[in-house]
């Protein structure tokens, strides 16, 4: 019979994954709003302060963009075209 250690034994390669995860996940945090042409930082809509900054190039709609609001912690979308 077979010792429990071999059924409880990680897969080959198991331990890179989570490292691997976190490296793409960086990449992609990486492009910024220049590199998108878009504004570093706009006017919330709700408190009108400029602590904002870029959250998703996208929205819910192709011509927006998603912002955080560091000021009063509200996400909302900024037309891409004016």
């Amino acid at each position: 019979m077979k010792p429990d250690s071999d059924l409880t034994r990680k897969p080959a390669g198991a331990d890179a994954a989570p490292d691997l995860r976190r490296t793409r996940a960086s990449a992609a945090l990486r492009i910024t709003a220049e590199d998108l042409g878009l504004p570093v930082s706009v006017e919330c809509p709700f408190c009108k302060q400029s602590e904002t900054e870029l959250h998703s190039g996208f929205g819910s709609q192709l011509s927006v963009s998603t912002y955080w609001c560091r000021r009063c912690y509200t996400a909302f979308e900024y037309l891409k075209w004016r």
